[in-house]
């Protein structure tokens, strides 16, 4: 059963969860967003990208760049 990001205007999105049993316990391993969308694929391209591009210390200032602009919202 899926779950609904449903924000104050627009349309919902649809949100499943990718479980796994790791050690004797449920975790969350993926997230999809409209039923299709792998949330690891994304991260996993999006941070090779920078990674090929900037090297890993490029990659930390670009995480830690998101993560300060979240704690802004």
């Amino acid at each position: 059963m899926p779950s609904w990001i449903a924000p104050k205007t627009g349309d919902s999105t649809e949100i499943d969860y990718v479980m796994r049993e790791i050690d004797g316990h449920w975790k969350v391993v993926d997230v999809l967003y409209d039923g299709t969308v792998s949330q690891v694929a994304v991260r996993r391209s999006e941070f090779g990208s920078i990674f090929r591009g900037k090297g890993l210390a490029g990659l930390i200032e670009v995480i830690e760049k998101q993560t300060a602009a979240l704690d802004k919202k």
